[in-house]
């Protein structure tokens, strides 16, 4: 982290509320009185710039990032659109804001942990905001244990808002083809973090405990087992809102509905109004029991989509309607639901209830066979 002189408190308000104009701007009259230009920057950002902004960033970003990582700016720069790609940073107020970081095909760059390591140790990361890791490795597996390392012995990162590990679409990695490791680190490094959201497999989530998280988004098509324990019995006593994808077990799903149950029975998640069950082999299971389960009340949108509902889950729904007119969406879109049963949803929740495609089951020795949306 940063080796120049400090304020701590003025930094810590910046900390408390990244967004507050008054933080900035009593950080800036001190950067102005240390004769720092990054002073005069951030009250002509606060007053909504001018051409001298971008006349100030020419002359000295590449002093605030230091030479190693004014060395990776150069060299993306170089590389064109694919070096914008591999490496991306976001400035506001002389500070990195935000940092992007991939592999891209016949680019000469840096590693992606290496860049991400770089751009963390650079004293204008101090306020960083928002890290996005996009696809680490196109040759052999997509891991991102050593990405999970650099944040981690790079920390603490005190203003951090956001973290998106797994950052692709399906034409560049499958998700089956990642693996995110445990990130159970990062929580005690990232004190401030607001949003997690992990695409691909191998998750493991640890001990799930923050006190500031208000968003979590796990996207695989594999959850194991020891996650969904995790998310059974994690603190996360301001999250408002989680979408769990579950997975197809020939890619590591393990969950079962009684592993979930505590989610259901209102003992985690406190706080949640957005509930995603999300891509479940055990859909039916999930829509049976939340029919009458004490988290329903909570909730403003409830999120049981690209799984292997069936007639089944649809008609629990159906039995107990009252249980769910008071939500804002209920989603059930990309399951197995006839078209007879969609009508009588659609009629009970007009407006609530959206229903979109749904899947059409295989034959598999005249048994129909069900399948989560996201699998490999």
């Amino acid at each position: 982290m940063p080796q120049y002189e400090a304020h701590p408190m003025l930094e810590q308000a910046i900390f408390a509320d990244p967004t507050s104009p008054a933080a900035w701007q009593a950080y800036g009259e001190w950067l102005h009185s240390q004769n720092d230009p990054r002073g005069e920057l951030i009250a002509m950002e606060l007053a909504g710039g001018s051409k001298q902004v971008g006349q100030i960033y020419k002359a000295n970003k590449a002093k605030w990032a230091g030479n190693l990582l004014a060395e990776i700016m150069k060299k993306a720069k170089e590389n064109g659109e694919e070096g914008k790609r591999c490496f991306s940073l976001v400035w506001e107020h002389g500070f990195i804001k935000s940092v992007r970081v991939q592999v891209e095909w016949d680019t000469e760059m840096p590693s992606p942990v290496e860049m991400l390591r770089t751009t963390l140790n650079s004293p204008a990361a101090q306020f960083i905001q928002s890290i996005t890791i996009g696809v680490v490795d196109m040759e052999g597996e997509n891991f991102y244990p050593q990405v999970n390392l650099a944040i981690s012995e790079c920390g603490p990162l005190n203003c951090m808002r956001e973290l998106f590990i797994g950052d692709f679409e399906s034409e560049e990695c499958e998700i089956s083809w990642s693996e995110i490791g445990d990130v159970s680190k990062l929580y005690p490094v990232l004190p401030n973090l607001e949003k997690l959201k992990l695409r691909g497999g191998g998750i493991e989530l640890g001990h799930l405990k923050h006190d500031k998280l208000k968003e979590l988004i796990i996207e695989t098509g594999g959850l194991p087992g020891n996650a969904v324990k995790s998310l059974a019995a994690a603190d996360l006593p301001e999250l408002v809102h989680v979408e769990i994808y579950f997975g197809d077990e020939n890619y590591g799903a393990e969950g079962d509905i009684s592993m979930i149950m505590p989610i259901l029975e209102a003992k985690v998640f406190p706080k949640v109004k957005y509930l995603g069950l999300e891509n479940s082999e055990f859909e039916d299971d999930i829509a049976i029991n939340i029919a009458t389960s004490p988290i329903l009340q909570q909730l403003d949108v409830l999120d049981l989509s690209q799984g292997t509902m069936t007639n089944k889950g649809a008609e629990a729904i159906l039995a107990n309607i009252d249980n769910f007119k008071h939500l804002q969406k209920l989603n059930l879109e990309e399951n197995f639901i006839d078209k007879e049963t969609q009508r009588l949803l659609e009629a009970a929740l007009p407006g609530i209830v959206s229903l979109g495609d749904q899947k059409d089951a295989y034959e598999d020795d005249d048994e129909p066979w069900y399948y989560v949306s996201v699998g490999e």
